[in-house]
Formats: structure tokens, C-alpha cells, sequence
């Protein structure tokens, strides 16, 4: 069996993630017009990446997954809420993303405990620090201006492992499996 390409991330619940689409389309209806290259991302692969593992086999899979079970047993990794309120743009990479003013503190923590806890299964963090985002649409030409874009509160009780599909569209997100914290 081929390695899967996995990462770890934050998963909107339904409200969440209906929020963000409704949001997102209304930023992203001129964008496609104008570029009709641009690929959006489709509700259910919406996420916010904590880390990008890449290829893996199963024995190193079966060590993140239990890295990542005992961060979110950790007792000071609490539920928190998230406020994705703002737009941005990757011009190296022609990504349209939305995110938080500032990264709050439990994010921050969260991000670094896993990064840390994973390092034990021989993970290495990207060196570029970490810049919490929801990537919308994907090959989008750099925009004159970005809109404002409607704050979504997001409760975030807990994070995934999930993997990259490869299909022809772009990719594709499944969810592997789901770690709750600890109340």
C-alpha cells in the first residue's frame, strides 16, 4: 500500500464551515468571474492546518496518531474559540485564504504542543513560523484589494489527522481520525 499523504488540522463543525462557505462565496463570485482558473474549495475540505506531515507509512502514521492522543489528553489544552474575521493572499502561491487578526494564545499553544509532541516520531516543523488560515480558492491572480470579510466564530473542541486525496479537480481532504480534548 502507497504512503498517505497526511496533516494535521482543525475541522469546522457544520455551523462553522456553512458560515465560511456563505462568506467565502460572496468574495470569491467576482474573483471567479474575472479568473476563471480559480478553483474554490468545496465545504467539506475546508480546515485550518496545525501541521503538514507529507508522506507516511503506516508504522509512522501509528506514532503521530498516538503523539497527537496525548496532546489532546493534555488537561491545559482547553476547548476555545476562534474568530476567523479577516482575508489574505499567498501571491507565491495564488492563494486566497481567511484567518484571525492575531493568532489567540490557545491556538498558539495548541499548534506548539502537537508540533513538539510529534517531534518525537521524528517530525520536523516547517522553519517558516506558523500563520493559522482557511485556504478558500486556490490558482486566484493577485486581487486589486481584498473585501472585508464577515467574522465567524468557531468553537474548536478538538483537531484531526486527516489525508490528501489526489484527484483531478485539486485536492481532496478525508478525515483519518478525530482527537477531542480532554474537558
Amino acid at each position: 500500500m502507497s504512503e498517505r499523504r497526511l496533516f494535521f488540522a482543525l475541522w469546522p463543525d457544520e455551523r462553522a464551515r456553512d458560515e465560511l462557505m456563505r462568506n467565502a462565496a460572496a468574495v470569491t463570485a467576482d474573483i471567479r468571474h474575472s479568473q476563471p482558473g480559480v478553483r474554490c474549495y468545496s465545504p467539506g475540505d475546508i480546515h485550518l492546518t496545525l501541521a503538514f506531515i507529507g508522506p507516511a507509512s503506516a508504522t509512522y502514521q501509528a506514532c503521530l496518531t498516538s503523539a497527537a492522543r496525548q496532546v489532546s489528553e493534555n488537561e491545559k489544552i482547553q476547548p476555545f474559540l476562534l474568530e476567523i474575521s479577516r482575508l489574505g493572499y499567498f501571491e507565491r502561491a495564488g492563494i486566497l485564504w481567511a484567518g484571525c487578526q492575531l493568532c489567540p494564545a490557545p491556538l498558539a499553544h495548541l499548534q506548539a504542543t502537537l508540533v513538539m509532541a510529534l517531534a518525537a516520531c521524528g517530525y520536523q516543523a516547517e522553519s517558516r513560523a506558523f500563520k493559522p488560515h482557511v485556504t478558500l480558492a486556490r490558482k486566484v491572480g493577485k486581487p486589486q484589494s481584498l473585501p472585508s470579510f464577515r467574522p465567524v466564530l468557531w468553537q474548536v473542541n478538538g483537531f484531526c489527522l486527516a489525508e490528501s486525496l489526489p484527484v483531478t479537480e485539486g485536492p481532496r481532504y478525508r478525515v483519518i481520525e478525530e482527537f477531542q480534548f480532554a474537558v
